[in-house]
């Protein structure tokens, strides 16, 4: 599911900030207070509201896949 891609995205981003193992939800939630992009803050807002079982709007999966790969060019870029 998208929310799983956004999710486990802003683990791998935490885990090269910082070296942290966290779950889906706290890696979503360090993001959000690691960007300042509102694009990339509705998509992980999303992703959180469906991780935790609540209604949430239907993803852009355009916006998906932009967070997605701008996350492993930020990992690609850390593993240098």
């Amino acid at each position: 599911p998208d929310e799983y891609a956004v999710l486990n995205a802003c683990r791998a981003w935490r885990f090269v900030a910082d070296g942290a193992i966290v779950s889906k939800v706290s890696g979503g939630e360090w993001a959000l207070s690691h960007l300042d992009d509102d694009e990339y803050e509705r998509t992980i807002v999303t992703a959180l509201a469906r991780q935790r079982s609540i209604v949430a709007p239907a993803f852009d999966e355009a916006s998906v896949l932009r967070f997605v790969e701008t996350v492993q060019q930020r990992v690609a870029a850390a593993l240098v």
